[in-house]
């Protein structure tokens, strides 16, 4: 699953028609013990407690005059679907409505041809390089999400749906081979109350963490600079990606915070070769004059 970010619903099913008896179960990437519980910390030195209390404070000014920081890196995202540039395109707001699927998929959908059998409705999709008809279902989605049984389709109510893809031609992703695509979008994105197989895993899954990076406010302009908004850092700067070069020193610019008092550098570097090496020095921020 590229692109996985967050917290997102995952569905995982099988198709019924085949397997009607089959479990899905997802392993969780979280512990299920909570590990050994924690030993009791012994009491803080009362010497903290002038530092502990100014930090406690210095993130209260933060929460209370600061607008929310941009913290978080875009996630890269894509709105074409997986198949790319559909061979045809259908806004179905473009058309008169009709009130059930099967209408709209006569009426308006050359591409995709309506059978009716003795187990009920097919859908055969016209091979556009080949001049062909194929013979088995497409691979038919709503929302992304497979649907097996047209039937199920066809009992969906038609206002409900936004738009219509169709791939004309057969199909291959990855080891698996379709007869074409018909995909379904409703107005929300949310299936539309379309009724979920009952054996279907329905479960949040975190993926991948949105990315994060140091954020610190700037003073370029005479206006940031007359700010009288409070900057109570502690932490003025931290770059876990410094590249350099042999012999090519480099400068890493910041601003100091409100914040006056001695301020200490850890350096950490990790050479080509493996060899790790690190040093530390203080500075010293004198408050405003």
């Amino acid at each position: 699953m590229p692109n996985f970010y967050g917290v997102r619903k995952l569905v995982l099913q099988t198709n019924p028609l085949r397997d009607s008896l089959y479990r899905v179960e997802l392993l969780s990437p979280f512990t299920a013990g909570g590990g050994a519980p924690v030993p009791g910390l012994p009491p803080l030195p009362a010497r903290w407690a002038p530092g502990l209390a100014e930090r406690h404070l210095q993130g209260q000014v933060r929460q209370v005059f600061e607008a929310a920081a941009p913290q978080f890196r875009p996630v890269p995202g894509d709105t074409v679907a997986f198949y790319g540039r559909p061979d045809e395109h259908y806004r179905l707001d473009d058309y008169t409505r009709f009130p059930t699927v099967e209408e709209v998929m006569r009426e308006y959908v050359p591409g995709v041809l309506v059978r009716k059998r003795k187990d009920g409705f097919h859908f055969l999709v016209v091979d556009r390089p080949h001049h062909a008809v194929l013979r088995e279902n497409p691979l038919t989605l709503l929302d992304g999400l497979p649907i097996f049984d047209i039937n199920q389709v066809m009992a969906f109510d038609p206002l409900k749906i936004k738009d219509l893809d169709v791939m004309a031609s057969r199909y291959f992703l990855g080891p698996a081979v379709y007869d074409g695509v018909v995909s379904y979008t409703t107005y929300q994105g949310d299936l539309g109350g379309f009724p979920l197989n009952p054996r279907a895993l329905i479960e949040e899954y975190e993926g991948l963490q949105v990315p994060r990076e140091f954020y610190a406010p700037r003073y370029d302009t005479e206006a940031q600079q007359r700010s009288r908004l409070p900057d109570l850092r502690n932490l003025l700067y931290w770059n876990p990606d410094v590249r350099l070069a042999a012999r090519q020193p480099q400068e890493l610019k910041f601003f100091t915070s409100d914040q006056a008092g001695r301020y200490l550098v850890v350096v950490q570097a990790l050479a080509p070769n493996g060899q790790t090496g690190s040093t530390t020095f203080t500075f010293e921020v004198k408050p405003a004059l």
